[in-house]
């Protein structure tokens, strides 16, 4: 019978704000502040200072860290926050629902930068492949790939309403590119290292740019053709100066506030200058009163010697150090009275000392407390008795020093972790080695035993935590979660749960549950995700060495092959086997019916759900979603792509599926060029799409034109009614005043009359 195991799952993750990894910002209304937690974004309410949204993967499988967020400067598009992973993906969030709109796949390695465009519908990102992608937020799609950058593009910036972009990388050099043309316009060196940050003013007339050089380099953005006889032809930036900086450490982001008015600069430490953006006049009336202070500071060392493990011990009446400097200490909690207080303080005291020939490592005791190792930094684990500190056994065979290991309850195992990436089980009774595993693809960092079995788990610096059968040898379950290196573990009394500490700054609970796993199908499992692997390994990057990769710039397909893409050209595949099949039935019940002159009745295919063979083929390339459809395309062989140019013309008919038909269309001609034009049956097909699509595509621009304009005179019409009651308030505000002015110029009646009553009785 086959042994079933209970299975783990990640249940809290908690002791994370931000993610130093990434950068924060804005949400588009401005009241929340966007930053990485791992693999999910949080908003933060800086008035509370609590979380008030978070924005997390629907998906179970385990997501990759955010590496960059951005928001939309324009609320018109649903989708305005975006964030970029270390997997290179990039999803699209809905900043009111909180929802994930879509998943875009494009870049083969972490995404680095994310910038919107002014509109908001269009999106940049860059990657540490070098490469730059432009994305359509409304279509959920990418237009095209910029490449030409040697290094990691760090940061991004859109110029002229959209229409250019700027790119700045670790090549040291910013590149201006022509988005209608998909160009590159200019090429801007003058660092002296990484290039990491860049904005533009408001007014689009300065770009700053900050990297590891000792001061900020200003460039002046030409706004005309006509401007200055000193600017060449297809230049867009002019170096303008250089602003000097304070730190010394790189610089990490340069922004500008939304007037202008000022400028930030945050280096990699802890440190963010902010300078005043100042016109002429100003700039020459604060350089007479500058003035340059220094200052020292001193810095007060020590030097102690390093502990490295220390555990408790069986009664929770003290516990055990291991040091660098070659002692194994033992601990004991005591209650001592102070001399000038009734109350008692707990303390530590040094009871024993075991002397050893190396630095330790690590040390565990045994849970019944009989036994005590110790891991050296030779490599060799020595136990000792703990009541005598006699030596018991000595475990060598690592080929690195054991790093962890951790004794079964009831002492029949050892297990040992080490830096050679191995554990090593062992028995308690002779010291021999049952069984050398390779468990980690880094070096082990710890391994417990389940209380009461012969179950383990270990983590290690390849961000896993593995779960083991000590007695049969075999790897029961991978969790995957932790962004950086998991450091520790610790399983709870009765193995319901276990706790992980990693380098991501996070806390993480895995939960036991009810739901059983069995060995073989876990195996099944990690096999596919080795295909999976080698499948992502074709898409590494293209140019063999960073020296390769072109100078002048160039443009490439967006996305990239993915499981979804393979899964969408198989499905399209066997949409068009199904449709051809149906075709022939149709075809052969036709000519039964005009040979016999009846036929039984024709029954349809049950897969097509009563559909045409057209239509069955159309509603599965619709389903398909717009990011993966081109890669799907790039996959068909010539004889399925002919297959379903055929169906092309039928498409053109339904008004809604134009632009799905010239975009199908137009990736097919690109990818089978050389095939289509000497194949003779594609020229017949082909002089009719032309003419067709040519019609259906003008249609639909004057449809579009003439729905455009009806919608700016519905726009005027609504601004002159809403505007009605106001409009001539101006005129009248302006008289109302004037008649007031002229009113208190005027003495009042009242006071006249009193003064013609005094004045008549003086007279008198």
């Amino acid at each position: 019978m086959v042994k079933a195991y209970l299975r783990y799952e990640p249940a809290l993750t908690f002791g994370v704000i931000a993610s130093p990894e990434s950068n924060v910002c804005y949400d588009p209304s401005g009241r929340l502040l966007l930053a990485a937690a791992l693999d999910r974004l949080a908003a933060w309410d800086l008035k509370r200072g609590l979380p008030s949204v978070s924005f997390a993967p629907s998906s179970s499988s385990p997501s990759l860290a955010v590496s960059c967020i951005a928001s939309s400067p324009s609320a018109a598009v649903s989708s305005s926050i975006a964030s970029g992973h270390a997997d290179g993906s990039i999803r699209l969030w809905d900043a009111e629902t909180g929802a994930c709109e879509a998943t875009l796949h494009g870049h083969r390695s972490a995404a680095s930068a994310l910038r919107f465009a002014p509109s908001g519908a269009v999106l940049a990102s860059g990657s540490k492949d070098c490469d730059v992608i432009l994305w359509d937020v409304v279509a959920q799609a990418g237009l095209f790939r910029l490449r030409g950058h040697r290094d990691q593009v760090t940061d991004l910036v859109f110029l002229d309403s959209g229409k250019k972009l700027m790119s700045c990388s670790k090549d040291k050099f910013i590149r201006v590119w022509d988005l209608e043309t998909q160009h590159c316009l200019q090429i801007v060196g003058g660092h002296r290292s990484e290039i990491w940050s860049m904005d533009m003013d408001p007014s689009e007339r300065f770009l700053v740019s900050g990297s590891a050089d000792p001061e900020m380099r200003v460039f002046k953005i030409r706004q005309s053709a006509e401007e200055g006889e000193d600017w060449s032809k297809w230049d867009v930036l002019k170096l303008f100066g250089e602003i000097p900086r304070q730190s010394k450490e790189r610089v990490a982001t340069v922004r500008f506030n939304r007037n202008g008015s000022l400028v930030a600069c945050q280096v990699a430490g802890k440190t963010t200058d902010i300078y005043r953006v100042l016109d002429e006049t100003e700039a020459i009336r604060k350089a007479k009163r500058r003035m340059h202070r220094k200052k020292e500071k001193a810095s007060a060392k020590s030097m102690i010697a390093d502990g490295n493990d220390e555990d408790g011990t069986a009664g929770a009446q003290g516990f055990v150090t291991g040091s660098a400097d070659h002692d194994v200490k033992f601990w004991e909690y005591q209650e001592v009275q102070k001399p000038d207080n009734d109350s008692k303080q707990l303390t530590v005291t040094n009871v024993r000392t075991l002397k050893m020939t190396e630095d330790v490592l690590a040390v565990s005791i045994s849970p019944q407390g009989k036994h005590i190792a110790v891991a050296l930094l030779n490599c060799y684990v020595k136990v000792y008795h703990m009541d005598t500190l006699k030596h018991f056994l000595s475990l060598y065979g690592h080929k690195l020093p054991v790093l962890c290991m951790d004794i079964s309850s009831d002492g029949a195992l050892i297990v040992t972790g080490s830096a050679d990436k191995n554990l090593k089980i062992w028995g308690m009774d002779f010291g021999d080695c049952h069984r050398s595993l390779f468990a980690h693809s880094d070096s082990v960092m710890d391994v417990k035993f389940v209380y009461r079995t012969h179950y383990m788990f270990s983590v290690g610096k390849d961000r896993t935590v593995k779960y083991w059968d000590a007695d049969k040898f075999e790897l029961l379950l991978t969790l995957e979660g932790h962004h950086a290196e998991v450091w520790c573990l610790t399983i709870s009394s009765r193995g319901d749960f276990i706790v992980t500490g990693s380098h991501d700054r996070s806390i993480r609970r895995w939960d036991r549950t009810e739901e059983q796993l069995f060995i073989e199908e876990e195996k099944e499992k990690r096999l596919e995700e080795t295909f999976e692997a080698d499948l992502d390994n074709d898409n590494e990057y293209r140019y063999g060495q960073k020296d390769d990769a072109p100078d002048e710039g160039s443009v490439g397909v967006p996305g990239r092959k993915t499981k979804e893409t393979v899964t969408a050209a198989d499905t399209i595949m066997d949409a068009l086997d199904t449709a051809e099949e149906e075709l022939k039935h149709l075809n052969q019940h036709k000519l039964e019916e005009q040979n016999n002159g009846r036929a039984a009745k024709f029954q349809p295919n049950v897969i097509m759900q009563g559909q045409s063979p057209s239509d069955y083929v159309l509603n599965v390339v619709s389903s398909i979603h717009p990011n993966d459809l081109e890669q799907a395309l790039l996959a068909l062989p010539f004889s399925d792509a002919l297959k379903l140019m055929s169906y092309l013309k039928e498409w053109s008919t339904v008004p809604s599926k134009v632009e799905l038909v010239c975009r199908v269309c137009l990736v097919l001609l690109q990818t089978h060029h050389n095939q289509l034009t000497t194949t003779p049956a594609a020229r017949s097909l082909l002089t009719e799409l032309k003419d067709i699509l040519y019609s259906r595509v003008k249609e639909c621009k004057d449809t579009i034109g003439f729905n455009l304009a009806a919608m700016d005179h519905i726009k005027e019409l609504l601004a002159m009614r809403s505007d009605a009651p106001f409009r001539d308030a101006k005129t009248k505000l302006m008289e109302i005043r004037q008649e007031l002015s002229k009113r208190s110029d005027r003495p009042d009646g009242n006071e006249r009359r009193k003064k013609k009553k005094k004045k008549a009785s003086g007279e008198s």
